[in-house]
Parts: C-alpha cells; structure tokens; sequence
C-alpha cells in the first residue's frame, strides 16, 4: 500500500485519510476541488470579500508543522520554536518544523485555518477559512513516530500542554485551536478566558460522549463534525458539553508525503472550521468583547439568525453559519460566555470563571480516565472574562433556556464519496 494511502499516525483524534487522484494544472479551479465544500458551501469567497480574520491571531496547538507547503508560504503562519517535546526524557528540545510524516495533521489544520490555495504542483490547494488571521503554531504533542511528547531538559517535572498553554496565551492570541487532549493546568485555563481568550477544542470521534481536556472544561467550545449534506458524521460526540456543530467530514487535506491529497475527517477539521469563522467575525467587530463573539456564535446557528440560544445534546447550539454571523453585529449581545454550565461538578466551577478576582490555584484534578492520553489527543476551549452579578443572572436564564431542540435530521454518511468507518480515535 502506498503512503498516499496509509491513514497517518497523528495526535488530536486520528482523521480519516482517503487519497484524491491528483489533479493535472489545468484542471478545476481550487474552490470547486474535490472537499473543499467547507469552503464553497457556506459562501466563504464572498465573506472573505468583507473579511478575512485580518487583526486576529490564532495559536494552534498541535503536532511539529511543514510551514514550506505551498498553501502556507506567504501567509500570517508564525511556528514556535523550538517545540516543548524532547526524544528523551530531560533531553534538548526538538525543532517545531518537520517534513516528515507526523507533521500531516498540524500542517493541514493550519492549511484549513488560514491556507491560500496553491496547491503542491498545480494541484488545488487547501483553502483557508481566515486567510487573513495571524497563525502561531506552538508544537506540543508526539513529533517522533510512536513517541510521547518527553519532558525537555528545562521543563522536568512540568508538562509540556501547560508550558505552551501559558505561552500561547502570553504571544497575544486572541483564540486557541486545540485538536487534542491537553493536560492542562486549569488556573491556567480560567485566567485566559477572563483575560478574554476563546478557546476552541475538537471534542472526539468515536460517536460517544465529549471526553478529554478542554473540550470537557467549563466554558470550552468543543466542536462536532459534519458532512457535506450537514448531516452529523457518525463520530460526532454529544452531550452537555458540546458546543456547536461544524464542517470536518471528507475535507481536503495535504497527506503525508506533502505530495498530493486526500480526505480528512475529524473534529480537528470541524474545530478549524470554528476557529476561522470566529476570527472572521471578530475581525469584522474588533469592538466586541470575546464572549460578545461567542453569543454571536450561539445565537446564529443553522439558518436562523437572531435567535434564542437553545441547545441539543447531538447538535449542541447547532452548526455554524458566518454569513448569519456577520450579518448581526455582536456587541448588542450579552457581555456572558454562554458556554459557562452552573452544576456543582463542572470543572472549572463557574465560580471560579466568573469570579472578579484570580482564584486560588486550584487542585488540578487530571483529565477524566476514559479520556485520550496526551499522545491522543482531543479537543476543547473556552473564552470568558470578568463579568457582573448582573451578568450572572442573565447567565442562569441562558442555562434554563437550553431546552433539547429536536432537530428532524438524519445522521445517515452520503454516498457521493468513498465511505469509510477508519476513523482511528480522537483525532481529526
């Protein structure tokens, strides 16, 4: 079997790769490229008329990167170095950048994030959802085949998700994409989302609950995947904690040896797709407040602008639409996170999010155990920000009304590609 067609070992829940014959030059132009209906579909040439995430910066938490691919050469890409994993335990660090094959995940979320389009050879190219945003691409997960992300030499007894958290926050990003499971520290977590920080975190693949940190953590975006017809993918997670449904199935994605493409699927993609759409309305609003964006992103769902948050189980507060977005300027929207939960076990409590003051460090319990180890990841963020006991109240009414939506929808894969069930875990 060829490398194009091998699924890639990567962190962050293992995406679906079904390589796509290459295209010759002069084939279709890049936007009607087979999987690139997350771009097409939703309009996204003529929003990026009006914005293209310009003035927002993103930190992408992920695998060593290919920063040479041509859908990356030339964009607002910035690549950490070096990364916050050694070969060996209390060794040097390894560089951020690789072309080899582990780098395929991290490389083709940053194409989808903020890529241009040029494709390797003339091939059509990875087309970015904000290809005007800033992106920094911090490397904290396994950058060496069938290797844990080790301790470096000056970060034994930390972990390496803390240590690039904190600096992701610190380089200025205004939202963090996580495609994976980060054993974080969850002060660390509370101080970002009310210093105003969105936080964004794939939520799995396997079709169960939301597991793993941040997609689990209070506040968190955790983001489910769907297919081409917006028909949820079958590994899509449900639950309380997922937060809104996204574009992640069959999409086009660099492969491995970064000489063609393939299909990728996953709630990495979905978790792009959101991050992206979010900077491209804050872009728009630069004026609104983080959690101003997130009442945006709740409150203009499916194709219905303007509405009362409602949330569902399987859809959360449903899927996403940036053209609804734009259209409704967010800073008339409450000044709360509506992604904050009020039950006693919810961690962080919303105490501690809401709070005026820095919390105490706060015991950092691990992730739950039926979670993916930091090898494999999964997803999940949460912007926040100080806020009144005003806005307390008007954050209990949002809860109360999350009354399950029942969307007559169906679930079922289309057959206009090549099905699959390889889904291999958490990845995406």
């Amino acid at each position: 079997m060829s490398r194009a067609f091998q699924r890639i070992a990567m962190p962050a829940g293992a995406a679906l790769l079904v390589a796509l014959a290459a295209a010759p030059s002069a084939a279709a132009a890049p936007d009607d490229a087979p999987g690139l209906w997350y771009y097409t579909q939703p309009g996204l040439e003529q929003v990026h008329e009006r914005t293209t995430g310009e003035g927002i910066t993103i930190a992408m938490l992920d695998t060593a990167i290919n920063p040479d691919v041509p859908e990356l050469v030339g964009t607002g890409l910035e690549v950490h170095e070096p990364s916050y994993c050694a070969a060996s335990e209390g060794g040097p660090a390894l560089p951020a950048t690789t072309t080899g094959p582990l780098a395929q995940h991290a490389t083709s979320i940053a194409s989808m994030l903020v890529g241009s389009g040029n494709g390797v050879d003339g091939q059509p190219g990875v087309r970015g959802v904000a290809p005007g945003a800033k992106l920094i691409a911090f490397a904290n997960l396994s950058i060496a085949e069938d290797r844990a992300c080790l301790a470096t030499a000056d970060q034994v007894g930390t972990r390496a998700a803390a240590v690039s958290f904190r600096d992701a926050v610190a380089s200025g990003a205004n939202i963090i994409n996580v495609s994976a499971t980060l054993d974080m520290d969850t002060d660390d977590y509370v101080a970002a989302l009310r210093e105003g920080v969105i936080v964004v975190g794939a939520a799995g693949n396997t079709g169960g609950i939301v597991t793993g940190w941040p997609a689990t953590l209070n506040g968190a975006v955790a983001v489910g995947t769907a297919r081409p017809d917006m028909t949820l993918d079958p590994g899509s997670p449900s639950g309380p904690e997922l937060g809104v449904i996204a574009p992640g199935a069959e999409v086009r994605c660099l492969d491995g040896t970064f000489a063609t493409y393939a299909y990728c699927t996953g709630s990495s993609q979905a978790t792009a797709y959101v991050s992206g759409a979010l900077a491209l309305v804050w872009s728009a609003y630069p004026d609104a407040t983080a959690n101003q964006i997130l009442q945006s992103l709740v409150r203009n769902t499916d194709g219905e602008a303007e509405h009362e948050p409602v949330h569902d189980e399987s859809w959360g507060y449903g899927a996403v639409n940036v053209r609804l977005m734009l259209e409704s300027d967010p800073t008339s929207y409450p000044d709360v996170n509506p992604f904050i939960r009020t039950g006693p076990d919810e961690i962080p409590s919303a105490s501690a999010l809401l709070a005026e003051t820095a919390p105490e460090a706060p015991a950092n319990p691990a992730p739950n155990s039926d979670a993916p180890s930091t090898d494999d990841p999964q997803e999940a963020g949460l912007p926040g920000g100080v806020i009144t006991a005003v806005a307390v109240v008007v954050l209990l009414a949002l809860v109360v009304a999350g009354v399950l939506l029942v969307r007559r929808r169906s679930a079922t894969a289309p057959t206009h590609h090549a099905p699959s069930t390889d889904r291999g875990g958490h990845r995406g």
